[in-house]
């Protein structure tokens, strides 16, 4: 799963799929979607795009400036990663693990959420 479409023609993810924001939308969920209601990777990993926007703990700056110092100060924007049920394709980069969007940290949407990790090598 993981991705837009998952096995057999179900959703593999939450987005928008209904022709307005209000509308029915076939995957069963007006706004979010439970947790692992689209099912797990062979990573045991779950909801990576779609349903919201996710926090990571990166600063944003143009890919171009990575490799420049970098101290952040007022305005200073934090990246989101995976999309949300509000992308469409019409206006929205999201659906995929690479997507990025950002907003200032004292930002607060209800399409945005975060989500908590742990190194993989943690014991």
């Amino acid at each position: 799963m993981g991705g837009s479409s998952g096995c057999r023609g179900r959703p593999g993810a939450n987005i928008w799929r209904s022709p307005t924001p209000d509308g029915d939308d076939p995957d069963g969920y007006r706004l979010t979607s439970p947790v692992g209601a689209f099912g797990t990777t062979s990573l045991g990993l779950m909801d990576m795009v779609g349903n919201v926007w996710e926090w990571t703990a990166d600063w944003y700056r143009s890919y171009s400036e990575r490799h420049l110092p970098f101290t952040p100060g007022p305005g200073s924007e934090k990246v989101q990663r995976g999309g949300s049920f509000l992308c469409h394709a019409a206006f929205c980069h999201g659906y995929r693990v690479s997507a990025r969007s950002h907003a200032t940290p004292e930002s607060s949407f209800f399409h945005v959420g975060f989500r908590c990790a742990r190194d993989s090598n943690f014991r």
